[in-house]
């Protein structure tokens, strides 16, 4: 029975089956043969359950061990299986050792039989030692030849999967799409559909990695094939690359909620990257968010992690953008980890799926602590993966192009003209890749730049794309990035603030708020009331949840009803058909117009819509706040910048607003404030 179900794909209905039958072995005083314990464990892994499939191969090891005589090939098969579908799912070194262990032993066992089996255990082995430092890609693609010429073509197709999964560094683009289709053509024609769907999983994260457009339908293809199967290792991969083009289009909130339910999932089926995974995810959004003092104990101690691969220094190579990005004492830790990689020989950093978003880091970090060096050292080697995204592992996150890259190197390193270049090819690649937040940040740096080069024109545009970025990045509630932009534009210096004491009264329904020179009176408004609370303590942090108060508590809020959502599907459907009748009349200016219509349309629909489709809801209780809180302050501060610009522009600049809000006056503002509220 559990044979017909594997047959009709059908993996969870087979893995019952079995796991009754060992059940029943069990009951009746026996012990479950290693032999059905390898075939629950098959089950279990085509179904993409791999704890539950490394704990049944680890039984079938185990109970052959005690069978007397033990049947070779069945000890070889449950070696291969623990291994998984990935390379290096075992990380703790007992584990790594006692894995290897085992593989040896098998061969060993399989003496001068099985041809097959002997060449999968030595690509396991061969892929498995580059992963460790111990191997090399050359002696993996030996043992790859040497499955391919067993002429098993079920071998091949998992060796296949394996080798791609060792060179996914960016020096293996042009290596990886032809070992993928050929994935793709050698599973299907032996009619194993997981491993078919493996070649169509390396087949997209390929696409995404070269920042191919083709990505999307691959993806899509790829879903379908997985829901389908009902492969819960791949169906999880799927929601992380979910995560990421949320990210991608903007909607950080949504992405944070996504990110934390693959994190649940990946959790349960046993990815042993479920928790680098979410941490990359999450300190990648808190990075965005300018919240970055919140993740950087959690950076530390990914970084520490015996769960990482020992490696990989991208999480290390995070800890020092963190830390430059927090900045004050913390720079001295980010001078530090970036010190330990620039000495360890930045140029012998491994190659490894995360190599670019190393250098990104290492670029990140050297430009916020003008490190000219590293900064040089860094732009030579990303040099020629210009034109590609950064991207994290299985194409999990985006941190836009190389080329913006590139062009904080060049511009840390004093390389003007050059980094303006490479800053303008990150604009349009940040505009192709459909990477809002990294297009408004590329906007930003190239303004930076052009105001540094101050070339005739370069102030006028440099302007224009700082307004453009930071309207960008407010409107995805990036508003911290948007402030630091603020505080970067050029201008005279604002004179310096001489009052002892700032004044902030409430009378008959306004606020009259006097600082030295300036005199604004403000009528009533929520966002100055947390303004005067904030005066009234300067120093100390108030909870955002504090401020707003219980009125923001309320149940779940779609942004679009479902009627409205009819009437947009309708409407779409009709578009699209009236764009295929003026397409086959070759009516190009009635295409035209129809094409621009049903594109707005569709943006302004997909921006009201969570991932998977569904209606997208307002945040929970504490996001509310902070989010409701940060909205109103910064009303109250451009209400008091129209009225006397310099004092809002010091205000601005001394309100830090997020989960904990605060008043840091510096030497721009009073520390004392005389601060009067309504009774």
């Amino acid at each position: 029975a559990a044979a017909a179900d594997r047959r009709r794909f059908a993996y969870e209905s087979a893995a019952e089956q079995l796991r009754v039958a060992s059940r029943l072995v069990t009951e009746r005083g026996g012990a479950p043969t290693p032999r059905l314990l390898v075939e629950l464990a098959q089950a279990e892994l085509s179904g993409g359950r791999l704890r539950a499939a490394r704990q049944a191969f680890r039984s079938a090891a185990d109970n052959h061990d005690l069978s007397a005589p033990g049947d070779p090939v069945v000890l070889a098969e449950a070696a291969i299986g623990l291994g998984g579908i990935w390379v290096f799912e075992h990380r703790l070194a007992d584990e790594v050792a006692a894995f290897h262990g085992l593989l040896r032993r098998a061969l060993d066992g399989l003496g001068a039989t099985r041809p097959d089996l002997r060449a999968r255990i030595r690509l396991r082995l061969a892929t498995e030692a580059v992963y460790l430092g111990t191997g090399t890609i050359d002696q993996a693609r030996d043992a790859l030849d040497e499955v391919r010429s067993t002429g098993d073509q079920l071998a091949l197709a998992e060796g296949l999967s394996l080798f791609h999964h060792v060179t996914l560094g960016p020096q293996h683009a042009d290596e990886r799409r032809p070992i993928a289709e050929e994935l793709v053509t050698t599973a299907s024609a032996a009619g194993d559909a997981v491993l078919t769907l493996m070649g169509v999983l390396w087949r997209t994260i390929d696409l995404l990695l070269d920042g191919d457009p083709a990505a999307a339908r691959s993806l899509q293809e790829l879903r379908q094939r997985a829901d389908a199967l009902q492969v819960h290792a791949v169906l999880y991969i799927v929601s992380l690359l979910d995560v990421m083009a949320a990210l991608r289009a903007g909607h950080i909130d949504e992405a944070e909620a996504a990110s934390e339910q693959c994190f649940t999932r990946g959790t349960e089926i046993g990815d042993a990257d479920a928790v680098g995974f979410y941490a990359a995810q999450l300190l990648v959004i808190r990075w965005l968010q300018g919240r970055s003092a919140e993740i950087l104990p959690l950076a530390r101690d990914v970084a520490a992690s015996p769960t990482v691969v020992a490696r990989d220094r991208a999480f290390s190579a995070a800890l020092a953008v963190l830390a430059a990005d927090v900045g004050g004492p913390a720079t001295d830790e980010a001078r530090k980890e970036l010190d330990s990689l620039v000495a360890g020989g930045i140029d012998r950093l491994p190659w490894s799926s995360s190599w670019l978003v190393t250098f990104f880091c290492v670029v990140e970090a050297a430009a916020a602590v003008d490190d000219e060096r590293a900064a040089a050292l860094a732009y030579d080697l990303m040099k020629p993966f210009a034109g590609r995204p950064a991207m994290a592992s299985l194409a999990i996150a985006c941190l836009g192009p190389v080329a913006r890259s590139l062009g904080l190197a060049s511009r840390t390193a004093g390389r003007i003209d050059e980094a303006v270049a490479h800053l303008e090819a990150a604009v349009d690649e940040s505009r192709q890749l459909g990477n809002r937040p990294f297009f408004a940040l590329s906007q930003a740096d190239l303004a930076a730049t052009l105001t540094v080069r101050g070339a005739p024109g370069d102030a006028a545009r440099a302007a224009s794309l700082a307004d453009e970025a930071v309207a960008a990045l407010d409107e995805m509630g990036l508003n911290a990035k948007a402030d630091r932009i603020r505080a970067a534009r050029p201008g005279p210096p604002a004179p310096p603030v001489v009052a002892e004491v700032g004044v902030l009264h409430f009378t008959g329904g306004t606020w009259d708020l006097r600082v030295g020179d300036d005199h604004v009176v403000l009528a009533d408004g929520v966002g100055l009331r947390y303004l005067a609370r904030l005066l009234a303590a300067p120093g100390v942090e108030i909870g955002a949840d504090e401020l707003a108060g219980p009125g923001l508590v309320g149940a779940r809020q779609d942004v679009i009803d479902e009627k409205a959502l009819h009437t947009y599907r309708d409407r779409i459907r009709d578009l699209q058909e009236d764009l295929q009748e003026a397409e086959d009349a070759a009516d190009l200016g009635r295409v035209e117009k129809l094409r621009l219509e049903l594109d707005n349309l569709l943006e302004h629909v997909g921006a009201q819509m969570g991932l998977g489709g569904q209606s997208r809801s307002f945040a929970d209780e504490r996001e509310r706040a902070r989010t409701a809180v940060q909205k109103a302050l910064r009303r109250a501060i451009d209400r008091v910048r129209a009225a006397a610009p310099e004092l809002g522009e010091a205000l601005l600049g001394s309100v830090r607003t997020g989960s904990l809000c605060s008043f840091e006056p510096g030497d721009t503002l009073p520390r004392r404030w005389d601060v009067t509220g309504p009774r």
